[in-house]
């Protein structure tokens, strides 16, 4: 799993590629777990890349959960001021 720009200002993409075809799930959480921001996206093929608004999120440091199925991935993000 890919997670670029990081740090960003307006959004990071998560992309990843695999044979599965469920949904991925991404939430996004500051260091005390508080849940800024939770979307869901359908996987159609192989490959996914979407985009995930950050523009709404206070400047700081987040955890990026990603899941698909029954796996999942955690990546730390910036959010520049």
């Amino acid at each position: 799993m890919q997670v670029y720009p990081n740090p960003s200002t307006e959004y990071v993409e998560v992309a990843l590629e695999n044979g599965s075809s469920t949904a991925v799930d991404v939430s996004i959480y500051d260091g005390t777990g508080r849940s800024y921001r939770q979307v869901s996206f359908a996987k159609s093929g192989s490959v996914f890349r979407e985009r995930v608004d950050v523009r709404s999120l206070p400047g700081g440091l987040y955890m990026l959960d990603v899941r698909h199925g029954q796996e999942r991935a955690v990546r730390k993000i910036i959010k520049m001021y």
